[in-house]
């Protein structure tokens, strides 16, 4: 996942928070749907380590250095309870598919788990702002 980051870093600059998230957010949504109609081992590879991971990087890095761009001082203390706080995540989703599974299968499991993540993206994508103007370099 993090071997995208040149990338992601690169279209942050460039174009600011706006464009790197909406295309993570289709690429992360679209592999875990992907990943819902999986029967051949090759059609996870691609869905979800390819597809979702390259999306899950487009918006995790602006969206972890987009709150330190407001501080000067205190700027790693604000990158911290950004980075800390995606942990939750981390704690409510396994308990949530397992709770899932056994209940409606696997493909609705990730259905589901992609209509959560696209309903908390678009919160995302209208509530985040840096307070850095980006602009495009021209390199000759």
């Amino acid at each position: 996942m993090l071997e995208m980051s040149p990338v992601a870093g690169r279209l942050y600059d460039g174009y600011g928070l706006r464009l790197p998230i909406m295309i993570g957010s289709f690429l992360h949504v679209f592999g875990l749907m992907m990943t819902s109609l999986s029967t051949k081992y090759y059609q996870f590879i691609l869905s979800q380590p390819v597809c979702s991971g390259i999306g899950t990087l487009l918006i995790i890095i602006p969206s972890m250095t987009a709150p330190m761009t407001y501080f000067h001082d205190r700027r790693a203390l604000a990158g911290g309870l950004a980075i800390v706080s995606s942990s939750l995540g981390g704690v409510i989703f396994p308990f949530m598919v397992n709770h899932l599974l056994s209940d409606i299968g696997f493909a609705w499991t990730m259905r589901t788990c992609a209509f959560l993540i696209l309903g908390l993206l678009l919160i995302t994508r209208t509530l985040i702002s840096s307070n850095v103007t980006h602009t495009q370099e021209v390199q000759a």
